[in-house]
């Protein structure tokens, strides 16, 4: 299959559309909020801050969220989030100007161990939508190094558009660009889990209505398996 050319120019002219139609989306809210109970079960805090890292932050709707429940929390945290789009990471830093916890850069997905990171190693780490837009090989270096870079019991949220991967191909959005579009089956991960180092959690499923059909979207939650001790 081709390279994925969606550019960042392309993203950067259509994050207003984004910001519009996802910062106030709740229909992915439960998830937020169970990623966050099971980051407090898994770190009870006793005066530690949780470490976090996004991976194609787009509008920052996702940290935003994830920061709300946390401070309702009375959690201490940061969050490090990426995006390759200077539009984006604009509307981003606007979204959350109130979270000074939150630090937007530029980077990309597929380098996330070369990212100009401020901790070695995460409690959490969080792409959300982003795989729709990368190959199964890229896929698979993404929680690859997610996992090399949680700590133990760390957790990975993830979400994708669930369907055939054979369907997977160019597609075009209202204003005429053009996007290299992925889909994944569950089984993909729940095996590269299994391979790596991850148990998986949870796995929500939710109905996504677009262009007159409804697509499948699958949020999942893995953690990192702590080695026992000898």
């Amino acid at each position: 299959m081709e390279k994925n050319t969606a550019s960042a120019a392309i993203w950067d002219k259509i994050a207003h559309l984004y910001q519009n139609a996802f910062f106030h989306l709740e229909l992915y809210q439960d998830s937020y909020l169970l990623f966050c109970d099971l980051l407090q079960n898994a770190f009870p805090t006793q005066g530690q801050s949780l470490h976090l890292l996004e991976m194609g932050c787009g509008i920052g709707n996702i940290s935003h969220q994830i920061a709300t429940i946390l401070t309702q929390k009375k959690i201490d945290f940061s969050i490090e989030a990426y995006d390759f789009a200077p539009n984006m990471l604009e509307w981003a830093r606007k979204n959350n100007a109130h979270f000074p916890q939150i630090h937007f850069e530029v980077g990309e997905a597929q380098e996330l161990l070369q990212l100009p990171k401020r901790q070695k190693a995460y409690h959490g780490l969080i792409s959300g939508f982003c795989l729709p837009y990368l190959s199964p090989k890229e896929t698979r270096k993404l929680v690859e190094d997610s996992h090399f870079l949680l700590q133990p019991n760390g957790l990975l949220y993830l979400s994708f558009i669930e369907g055939d991967p054979q369907l997977s191909g160019w597609q075009e959005n209202g204003q005429g660009d053009k996007f290299l579009i992925y889909y994944y089956q569950s089984s993909f991960f729940e095996n590269l889990f299994q391979e790596i180092g991850l148990f998986s959690v949870s796995k929500i499923e939710k109905s996504y209505p677009r262009k007159g059909s409804t697509e499948i979207h699958i949020l999942l939650i893995a953690q990192k398996i702590a080695q026992k001790k000898d």
